[in-house]
């Protein structure tokens, strides 16, 4: 059985979005105005992957098996529980890092965005042929919007100092990682492809 491509990524997203809230409300009674402040973080980001969904990204697939989208919505949704259950129990208040961290958050989120409009204009200015980005943040690494959302979730972590939200924020390195040196090695195969740029971490992978 195939679903619409652009309903995958929506129902992972809004299951991650929409049980922070939930879990916001079962621990009412705990709530602080800090807390209250990591939930507009989570929330704001996720309606963002939403919104990319609907209107930024490109999908070469119209469809995708349901049996492919599973885990994804099993890991966004579990995390997002896991997260929220972890946050709103602990009665967290924000410590000498939080201005910081929540400063990184936001330049981060706003970065991952960026990139995804600019690899959108990239497939738009180029729908016959392949070809790697250039500008901002791609000029250090192939995968900027995969870095920010790396540094996002590492902030994220600092935020909550939760272990939920430190596990969600490795298994989002390891996974873009991956991702990042797998599309890097195709970029390299392509003319003028400048050999100064690394695959995720600028200057140093």
């Amino acid at each position: 059985m195939k679903i619409d491509r652009r309903l995958n990524p929506a129902i992972g997203y809004g299951g991650a979005l929409i049980v922070f809230p939930i879990i916001y409300l079962k621990y009412y009674n705990n709530i602080t105005l800090y807390s209250t402040l990591l939930l507009v973080l989570w929330v704001s980001h996720f309606g963002k992957r939403i919104a990319e969904n609907i209107w930024v990204h490109i999908h070469t697939e119209k469809t995708i098996e349901i049996s492919m989208c599973i885990g994804m919505w099993i890991y966004y949704i579990g995390f997002g529980y896991w997260n929220a259950e972890a946050l709103f129990q602990s009665m967290i208040e924000p410590n000498f890092m939080s201005t910081i961290a929540t400063l990184l958050f936001i330049a981060c989120s706003a970065g991952n965005g960026i990139c995804h409009y600019m690899l959108r204009k990239l497939k738009l200015d180029n729908p016959n042929r392949r070809t790697y980005p250039r500008g901002f943040l791609f000029e250090y690494v192939s995968c900027p919007h995969y870095f920010c959302e790396i540094m996002m979730w590492f902030a994220f972590t600092l935020l909550t100092r939760t272990f939920a939200a430190a596990t969600f924020f490795v298994a989002t390195l390891i996974i873009l990682s991956m991702w990042s040196k797998e599309r890097h090695e195709k970029y390299k195969k392509m003319d003028g492809f400048p050999s100064s740029r690394k695959s995720l971490v600028p200057f140093l992978y």
